[in-house]
């Protein structure tokens, strides 16, 4: 029946004028019909047809072989019409209809088609990419511990995908990279006994390696155990001194991971090298990602009492007031809290007081930083103007009562304006009597 139908369309074809041209890899000529002239234009694009003589086929069709016999063109797999229906003729609107049915019918059965390819695809690699990471952590935890694993493993915590990183926590990996860690001696000895960190030069790169895939697995509380232990930590203060650049971020990383659990505060604080490891990064102008994770770091620790005193004690409070004009806002509103904390001891408040930057840098920052911010700056500086009066000298003659009357009169926390007010009343006597002062010689008080 297709044969019939194509041997009618070619004999239809004969009366017209085609041009010839080349069709892909297809040897033969593919004509195209144009539409003589004369007859009339319905707006339909010509289709390509076959033409009599392609491929031997008028031969075959004149010698009567028009059957299952009759060769087709090497490019017949593309399904393009002998040619379009000829305009008025009396089946070209039902022909018409049935094409574009078909054509629809065909490509939703092709959308089917790739749906279903699609999510078997998806299966397969999911199911393989499952398959690869259990023996990827079958490895690790069987002591075959190389870079090329170990970085693997990283670049699998680094997808966001969450059933591999639940797999990884689960399967207890970390474990392997703790010991492998511990495992590794960061000191070296000489003929009188002491003991001296190696150059981190001579550091494996598989424990750096190893140090970031501990820093993403630090979200878990199970992993976090293992690491807060004074053996661990002396392992991470190492790398937070000595490490390289990755290690460095990865290690304090750690550290601030650490520091958010209560439980583990005081032993963080009372490990030896923690509290200078992060003061030493609070002076690093280089690195402004580690001076921000340093300064959270040391703000949770300070949340424990007894740090604060350690903290004073590596130089904290200098090396936060240094630090502070350079920092940029959240990093500022970090160290301006710790540094309120430290002014509630006795040790933390004398360092403070003797520190020529305290005064300027505090009242500088009022209004300069967030409504936070500014809070615990005027807050440290009222705790430090009640017990000295040369605090209160400084911070009059720095512009702080000017500073002060603007907060009040802003949009900021009720918190900041009542220290504000308490700071204005104890700078209020040695305000009306300064010479520099517009009042001083009239109204003596301050209406706030």
């Amino acid at each position: 029946m297709r044969n019939q139908k194509q041997n009618a369309r070619l004999q239809q074809a004969r009366g017209q004028l085609f041009i010839c041209g080349m069709f892909g890899n297809c040897a033969s000529s593919v004509l195209s019909p144009r539409t003589p002239p004369g007859m009339p234009d319905f707006g339909q694009k010509a289709a390509f047809v076959w033409a009599a003589n392609d491929c031997a086929l008028q031969q075959q069709i004149e010698a009567g072989q028009g059957g299952d016999g009759v060769r087709q063109c090497e490019r017949s797999e593309i399904d393009i019409p002998m040619s379009g229906p000829v305009p008025g003729s009396p089946s070209s609107a039902s022909e018409a209809g049935d094409n574009a049915s078909s054509s629809a019918s065909d490509r939703m059965d092709q959308c089917s088609v790739t749906d279903a390819r699609s999510s078997i695809a998806s299966e397969v690699s999911a199911t393989s990419s499952s398959s690869d990471l259990e023996e990827l952590l079958a490895e690790i935890k069987a002591g075959n511990v190389t870079k090329m694993t170990i970085s693997s493993l990283n670049s699998k915590l680094g997808k966001d995908c969450r059933t591999s990183k639940e797999l990884i926590r689960s399967s207890g990996v970390a474990t392997s990279l703790v010991s492998l860690l511990l495992s590794r001696d960061l000191t070296v000895g000489d003929d009188s006994g002491a003991r001296y960190s190696v150059d981190e030069r001579c550091v494996p790169h598989v424990l750096e390696e190893a140090l970031a895939a501990l820093a993403v697995l630090s979200e878990d509380e199970a992993t976090t155990r293992l690491m807060a232990t004074p053996e661990f930590l002396a392992v991470v203060t190492w790398y937070v001194s000595k490490g390289r650049k990755e290690a460095r971020e990865s290690a304090c990383l750690i550290l601030e991971k650490l520091s958010l659990e209560e439980s583990f505060k005081g032993t963080m604080g009372s490990s030896p090298g923690v509290m200078d490891a992060l003061n030493n990064l609070l002076r690093d102008e280089k690195h402004l990602k580690l001076v921000k994770v340093a300064t959270r770091t040391m703000l949770a620790l300070c949340l424990l009492r007894e740090n604060r005193r350690r903290a004073v004690e590596v130089g904290a409070v200098a090396s936060l007031l240094e630090m502070l004009p350079r920092a940029r806002s959240a990093t500022a509103e970090k160290a301006l809290a710790t540094l309120e904390l430290l002014g509630t001891i006795e040790e933390g408040k004398e360092a403070i007081i003797d520190h020529a930057l305290a005064v300027p840098v505090l009242v500088e920052l009022i209004l300069r930083v967030s409504d936070r911010g500014t809070e615990y700056a005027a807050g440290t500086l009222s705790a430090m103007c009640s017990d000295s009066i040369a605090m209160r000298e400084a911070a009059v003659a720095h512009g702080a009562p000017t500073k002060l009357l603007l907060l009040i009169q802003s949009d900021c926390t009720a918190r900041a304006k009542r220290k504000a007010s308490q700071l204005l009343k104890v700078l209020h006597k040695i305000w009306v009597q300064d010479p520099c002062n517009p009042d001083s010689e009239g109204t003596k008080a301050i209406h706030y």
